[in-house]
């Protein structure tokens, strides 16, 4: 079910006997357990996709709402429902700036690990856990932006980043996208089929390639976006959330406010990223991954959020310019090349024979304007105020992280 404002109120408050339907003021008639219940699980996934009229809606801890696409959507022949499993792009709205989730281990990717349980016999049930753990593994598009060396598109994106058209989403600027997609694929279902270590251990290290895949190959850094210069063949483009990138004006065309600000959310989104992976690297024993000098701070700050906060203090917060290199200081996964488990990537890093998974940390940037705040008018609109509140430090109120 594509996961809208209306069809979200319906699975939100769904209608029992006698109890007015969702969206009247007699909501609060649902019995209370029910409602605490029902409201988690549906506005875990409208803080992020669904907060109305708020533009700058800020980062926040995504995988605690992950884990509701892709569960259940086995079948009882233990092979994936890839039109379920896969999550549906939200179109922009006037005021809204609609976006959607990338999974970063892709559907098809899945269903050749599900395939590959499957062979082996594996239960239903292991199945299901497996694909839930991997469907959390997901990132807002918006967020994903890279360069290109297309003139006519030199800026682009996964689908539902941009669009040529103001109103519909589905015309998206994505050069490159496909080989991104395929190659990152390669590289997360190498990594599965390693069978290294304990079962869990695997799964982990899938996860955890996904998201470095992810970050090399789906975002840039603000100076590498930075470098795109529109001519008169650029098409014109739009974000979902921040609108125009390009402007014309006496027959050139320049970047937009617009643009600024997409390239530094995507900037800032690879950066805590690449602080989150780092962390999980030195976990899993990889500390070879990861830049000695964000490794260094992790540790100091016992974990990645405090180590980037102190890391941050250090550089007297957040900056206006990006001054680093021009492109990810860590290795850049090509077409056709060698392909390493993180294991095997970390032997090689250690012996200064491949670059990091984790490249040097960049200062996060001081946004273009500042984030908008939600005005709690409603019951619904309080629990999402309250989650924005919580979401950072720990456990949203009354929410269920295994939801």
């Amino acid at each position: 079910m594509p996961h809208t404002n209306k069809n979200l109120d319906k699975w939100v408050t769904r209608k029992k006997s006698g109890i007015p339907s969702a969206g009247s003021r007699a909501t609060a008639q649902i019995p209370a357990v029910k409602r605490k219940h029902a409201f988690a699980r549906g506005y875990q996934q409208r803080l992020i996709l669904h907060a109305t009229k708020v533009k700058g809606r800020p980062t926040i801890g995504l995988p605690a709402v992950y884990g509701r696409w892709g569960r259940n959507q086995i079948s009882s022949t233990k092979t994936l429902d890839k039109k379920k499993y896969r999550m549906n792009q939200i179109q922009h709205r006037a005021n809204f700036g609609g976006t959607g989730l990338d999974e970063m281990v892709s559907t098809a990717t899945v269903g050749k690990i599900v395939q590959h349980m499957k062979d082996n016999r594996r239960s239903l049930e292991d199945i299901k856990n497996v694909t839930d753990l991997l469907s959390r593994e997901r990132e807002e598009v918006r967020y994903l932006l890279w360069t290109t060396n297309e003139q006519k598109r030199p800026l682009s994106g996964h689908p539902g980043a941009l669009s040529q058209d103001q109103g519909d989403m589905r015309r998206g600027l994505t050069g490159d996208h496909g080989t991104k997609d395929r190659l990152r694929g390669k590289w997360v279902l190498n990594q599965y089929n390693s069978k290294a270590g304990t079962e869990e251990d695997r799964l982990t290290d899938t996860s955890i390639m996904a998201n470095i895949m992810t970050n090399q190959l789906f975002s840039e850094p603000f100076a590498q976006l930075d470098t795109v210069s529109p001519t008169g063949s650029t098409q014109v483009g739009y974000h979902p959330v921040h609108g125009s990138i390009y402007k014309s004006k006496g027959g050139i065309k320049t970047k937009t406010l617009a643009f600024r600000k997409a390239a530094i959310d995507t900037h800032n989104s690879r950066e805590r990223r690449k602080w989150a992976t780092a962390e999980r690297l030195i976990n899993r024993g990889y500390k070879d991954l990861v830049h000695p000098a964000m490794y260094k701070w992790i540790e100091a700050g016992k974990g990645w959020s405090q180590g980037l906060s102190m890391y941050m203090e250090s550089v007297k917060g957040e900056q206006n310019k990006d001054t680093g290199a021009t492109s990810s200081t860590a290795y850049l996964p090509v077409k056709d090349g060698d392909m390493f488990t993180l294991s095997q990537w970390n032997d090689r890093a250690r012996k200064g024979l491949m670059g990091l998974a984790v490249g040097s940390p960049r200062p996060l940037m001081r946004r273009a304007s500042p984030i908008s705040l939600i005005t709690p008018r409603t019951y619904k609109q309080q629990l999402l105020t309250a989650y924005f509140r919580h979401a950072q430090l720990k456990t949203p109120p009354n929410v269920n992280p295994n939801l």
